[in-house]
């Protein structure tokens, strides 16, 4: 008994014999690992794509919104009138409809007319919104432009809003602008 409790003790300090095992993935294995990737991807990507979209068309409406705080409180510090107007150049007033989406421009509108003459300062210019979204002025007595009063209010105190919207999506943003100036947005059902 004791030779071989000798012989049990003097095995216990060699390192056990190294077996090897190959690791990794079965063809099969990878294989549902990929299809399955691709159901998760395919699922995820139009909401993805959706996402997108609504982001870009919160980032421009509040673009306007802060266009329009602008142009209100600037009148109120300058003691003078301050308009907001449709403009593909970015330099003068395009006059033409109810489309906003080719750019504007707030400006200090010294003779009240509307337009932008050469010696009248531009305080902001904001580009075209690009793509396929439409920006529509509706309710405003003129849809050209908005002009704010000294006091900030609407020249003429008629209110109005725009609508922002993009074909892919269903959602779109509206700006409510009271007779006082005061812009308030919002999402909306694009028609």
């Amino acid at each position: 008994m004791i030779s071989c409790t000798r012989h049990l003790f003097r095995d216990l300090g060699k390192p056990a014999p190294a077996r090897s095992y190959a690791t990794g993935f079965t063809l099969i294995e990878l294989m549902v690992a990929i299809a399955l990737l691709a159901i998760l991807l395919g699922l995820a990507v139009p909401d993805l794509r959706s996402y997108l979209i609504n982001n870009r068309l919160t980032a421009q409406i509040n673009d306007l919104v802060a266009d329009i705080s602008l142009a209100r409180s600037e009148a109120a510090t300058r003691g003078a009138r301050v308009t907001i107007c449709t403009s593909a150049d970015l330099e003068t007033c395009t006059g033409e409809g109810d489309a906003w989406q080719s750019g504007r421009i707030v400006f200090v509108d010294t003779n009240s007319n509307g337009t932008r003459d050469a010696t009248e300062q531009i305080l902001k210019k904001t580009d075209s919104l690009g793509g396929s979204r439409t920006l529509v002025a509706a309710g405003f007595s003129n849809t050209t432009y908005i002009s704010f009063r000294p006091y900030g209010g609407l020249d003429p105190a008629t209110g109005g809003s725009f609508l922002l919207c993009d074909p892919a999506v269903q959602t779109g943003r509206t700006v409510i602008v009271a007779a006082t100036g005061r812009p308030t947005a919002s999402k909306v059902t694009c028609p």
